[in-house]
């Protein structure tokens, strides 16, 4: 004897398979877009990382241009009288990251020629493919030297060569010969040669001695700066220079 089942219940068991693929479906979407999403944030991840490693390397250029620029002595300055910077330069020899150096000297201004602009960019290159980089740009200011200061006199004579920045404490008339600025606490007549420029009407010159290493060459200089009266200039000075002999001979000059 046969037994028949009835439609109903056919029915049922139809439905439910139709809700437990839907559930399967459903499940399977979801687990998809969860597996998207942990992929677009592990790669978010490592873009971070990457862009970190960059703005680092960026940095570190910033730092490598200013060192070079205060000790300029192992780099070719013949072009433009200052270092104006490198390409594909490396940290790691060999490896994947390069950084690239622009440097520009100040156009005007006051010590126009202690004044620069240092343009870095940080990239990396992946079979032959730049895949990262980063840009960073940085003004940086050498403090100015002052070679020959007079508070006196008011006439740099026609014999007279200074090699370096002068300062007169009121106004001057320059007959000689200046191979760098020339600051006055008042105007400045120039009947001389004058290589850099003229700053009239200064009152905050500075004090500066050479530091020497251990060939002899110069390799920076103590300066202190902000000094208003020619007095203290004559007080400030020798112990500035003391200092800057102590210094050298230290380093072994």
């Amino acid at each position: 004897m046969t037994k028949m089942v009835p439609n109903v219940l056919k029915k049922r068991r139809g439905g439910v398979l139709v809700t437990v693929l839907f559930v399967i479906m459903a499940i399977t979407v979801i687990s998809l877009g969860l597996f998207a999403r942990t992929d677009m944030n592990l790669a978010c991840g490592k873009n971070l990382a990457v862009r970190m490693q960059m703005d680092a390397l960026a940095y570190s250029g910033l730092e490598h241009a200013k060192a070079l620029l205060i000790n300029p002595q192992g780099v070719d300055t013949s072009a433009a009288g200052y270092w104006q910077g490198q390409s594909g330069l490396q940290i790691e020899p060999g490896g994947s990251d390069y950084y690239d150096l622009t440097i520009t000297q100040a156009a005007a201004g006051v010590t126009r020629r202690c004044s620069y602009t240092i343009q870095c960019q940080a990239y990396r290159i992946v079979n032959s493919e730049r895949i990262a980089q980063s840009n960073l740009e940085t003004e940086f200011r050498l403090h100015p030297a002052i070679a020959y200061w007079q508070g006196m006199q008011k006439l740099l004579p026609a014999e007279v060569t200074v090699n370096g920045d002068i300062y007169y404490n009121d106004l001057c008339t320059i007959s000689g010969t200046v191979n760098g600025d020339v600051f006055a606490g008042g105007a400045i007549v120039n009947s001389g040669s004058v290589s850099g420029q003229l700053y009239p009407n200064q009152t905050d010159p500075a004090v500066a001695s050479p530091v020497l290493g251990p060939s002899g060459t110069p390799i920076g200089c103590i300066t202190v700066i902000g000094i208003p009266r020619f007095e203290q200039a004559c007080q400030f000075g020798p112990r500035v220079a003391a200092a800057g002999n102590a210094l050298s001979h230290l380093l072994g000059a």
